[in-house]
């Protein structure tokens, strides 16, 4: 049975929008309408609409830009499903990294857009998830890790959340009071995983601290790049705890 979704088209071409609505009417959704992105991102400031067929070619507001808006102002109880409708090849990884869902390729079918239904509808309803930073995790390389298996990619991260946790809170102390072959170890020990899940922005600092401890001697700038890893880490670890794989396929 379908859920009582409420359904925005985002469209400039008229006769598209048409298309669009008599569609759903068929299948027996009503829907409202929004002619760019920038009325789209002020429909879904309004109305908590369920699923938004997105444009992605749009004056104003192009779709990819309107999706990253609508999840910044999305509450974390409440996720839009996102489907790109797009001429477009090859946009897979620029939709994921924007915040959609799905996509649907123009011109659309009615049977297309019933699949799209009937699969969302068949999911249970998800909390919102921000788009990855790339400069904090490589969602690429994620994806490559767990291959499709959302379950197996938590439990991963989760393995590593709490690892990190403790690999710097020992690091912290041979910062402070050695030993230097263990300060080597860990930090060495840390990049790596960052390297092995995608975690860019930690590797840098750690790599440093690792040069370090190798000649034999930490020096007062250890401590701050200490600082800059622990930092970066909350964010890190803040992002991939609200992350969920997209499945987009």
């Amino acid at each position: 049975m379908n859920r009582e979704w409420r359904v925005l088209v985002v469209e400039d071409n008229i006769p598209n929008q048409k298309v669009a609505l008599l569609f759903l009417k068929k299948l027996g959704y009503a829907a409202d309408v929004a002619a760019n992105g920038l009325e789209a991102v002020e429909a879904v400031r309004r109305v908590p609409y369920d699923l938004v067929l997105m444009d992605c070619q749009m004056p104003e507001m192009d779709g990819f830009e309107a999706t990253v808006r609508i999840r910044q102002i999305e509450q974390p109880t409440k996720h839009t499903v996102i489907i790109a409708v797009t001429t477009l090849a090859d946009v897979r990884n620029k939709c994921l990294a924007a915040g959609m869902d799905d996509y649907l390729q123009k011109p659309i079918l009615q049977t297309q857009l019933k699949s799209i239904f009937e699969k969302w509808n068949s999911l249970p309803p998800r909390t919102t998830v921000l788009p990855l930073d790339p400069t904090l995790v490589d969602e690429e390389r994620l994806r490559l890790i767990c291959d499709g298996d959302a379950e197996g990619l938590q439990y991963l991260l989760g393995v590593f959340v709490t690892q990190t946790e403790i690999d710097l809170k020992a690091l912290r102390g041979f910062v402070k009071d050695g030993p230097i072959k263990e300060l080597h170890r860990v930090s060495h020990g840390i990049a790596g995983a960052c390297e092995t899940y995608g975690i860019p922005i930690l590797v840098p600092p750690l790599r440093a601290l690792e040069v370090m401890a190798k000649a034999g001697h930490v020096t007062d700038g250890a401590a701050e790049l200490l600082e800059l890893v622990e930092t970066n880490f909350d964010r890190v670890r803040h992002c991939l705890r609200t992350y969920r794989l997209p499945v987009l396929p």
